[in-house]
């Protein structure tokens, strides 16, 4: 499961759209932040496409960048993880994220949940700061 988040973060990182809608299921669920003003859940395959293109509409540049993965159950996996943008007519903007990933018995990415920070991340997966990173 490590690797399948370090290989989609790489994926949006490399602006590569195929590569990563290959991670998900067909039935994915992603969760926008929830202090969003419009916050909205991306469904299925065309949630992904409809997430991913927002990302790259939205922003000249977008990337992720992972400092801690941590197992956070059976199934789950939580990313604590720099993410940033650069804004068509503005400045860089890095934002401390925890990102919290369920999977599939086959290995896909089922649900993802973005947290405006690492802590949230950390409590909504029943964790804390001292928890050992994979």
């Amino acid at each position: 499961m490590f690797e399948a988040v370090r290989r989609v973060y790489d994926a949006f990182n490399r602006r590569d759209a195929d590569a990563f809608g290959e991670f998900f299921t067909h039935d994915v669920q992603i969760h926008d932040l929830a202090s969003m003003p419009e916050q909205e859940m991306f469904r299925g395959q065309e949630g992904v496409e409809r997430f991913y293109a927002m990302q790259f509409g939205v922003w000249e540049a977008a990337w992720g960048d992972i400092e801690r993965l941590l197992e956070a159950g059976p199934d789950r996996v939580l990313a604590l993880a720099r993410h940033g943008a650069k804004a068509r007519s503005g400045p860089e903007v890095t934002q401390h994220r925890g990102v919290l990933f369920a999977f599939s018995d086959a290995g896909k990415i089922k649900e993802v949940r973005f947290f405006a920070e690492p802590a949230e991340g950390l409590a909504a997966a029943g964790l804390d700061e001292h928890t050992p990173a994979a």
